[in-house]
């Protein structure tokens, strides 16, 4: 599969009713292709009207932007593994405490400048 397909299929709100063998194809292209796993990435993200001009990365931006049902807090939920100090300036990794956090200079996926 080629990225225009893989996109054209999997970058639309109804991918989820697609089934069968494209569905096979489309899942192992997104696994293979960093491009396109990246694509579908900032796709998610500005569905949820995530501002991604405000991060170095998108894989910061979905980290340091993660939600969960059950938690407002990123510190009480044991998903979340990323957060972002504004008061300075900072990523960091939740610690294994979940009261603070281990600062990150680079993204640890891409490794881009924090």
């Amino acid at each position: 599969m080629d990225c225009v397909t893989f996109r054209h299929y999997w970058l639309t709100p109804e991918h989820n009713q697609i089934t069968g063998d494209l569905r096979t194809q489309l899942i192992n292209h997104f696994i293979e292709c960093s491009v396109c796993s990246d694509a579908e990435l900032s796709y998610r993200l500005q569905q949820r009207d995530v501002d991604l001009t405000k991060y170095p990365c998108i894989h910061l931006a979905e980290y340091a932007e993660f939600y969960c049902e059950q938690h407002r807090n990123p510190f009480d939920c044991p998903d979340a593994i990323i957060a972002y100090d504004s008061k300075q300036n900072e990523y960091g990794i939740i610690h294994g405490d979940r009261s603070s956090t281990i600062k990150i200079n680079c993204c640890p996926w891409c490794g881009v400048k924090c």
